[in-house]
Parts: C-alpha cells; structure tokens; sequence
C-alpha cells in the first residue's frame, strides 16, 4: 500500500483540507521505513548497544553453562553480523 492511499482510515465527508494533511503526514520521508526494520539497524550501529548486547550474550552463556542440562532448556546465542 502507498502513502499516497486511504488505506483502512476514511476520509468519506471529512474536510478536504484535513485529508491533504494526512496524506502529506503519511508521504513523509521517515514514514516510508518500517520501524520493524529500522530498530535493528539503529541496535547494532550504535557502540553503547553493541557493548551492551556482548556483555549480555557473555553472561548468558555463563548462565547456561551452569544451569540447563537438557539441550532444548539450553539458550543459543547466534551472533549477529553487524551492518557496515
């Protein structure tokens, strides 16, 4: 679906004024990203996140070394590449 589309809302009666607003909201250039698609992006360029998540994926291997005995109760930490 485009920005330019009503989409599930309707303007049915409403000002004309109003839905050139909604539609000039919805054309803006920060809403053609899906935040789905931004967050992890925005996680792994910035280096106080990056330390974070390493210390995080250390100690939960630690965890899971002294704990779960039974593979399928055992936490996988994959390691992500970070974007360049």
């Amino acid at each position: 679906m485009k920005a330019s589309e009503a989409g599930p809302l309707d303007f049915t009666g409403r000002p004309q004024q109003e839905i050139q607003l909604a539609i000039a909201w919805n054309q803006m250039p920060h809403r053609r990203v899906l935040l789905r698609d931004l967050v992890p992006r925005l996680l792994f360029e910035n280096a106080g996140t990056q330390a974070y998540l390493k210390e995080s994926a250390a100690d939960w291997e630690k965890t899971q070394a002294q704990g779960a005995e039974d593979e399928k109760e055992k936490l996988h930490v994959v390691p992500c590449p970070v974007p360049t």
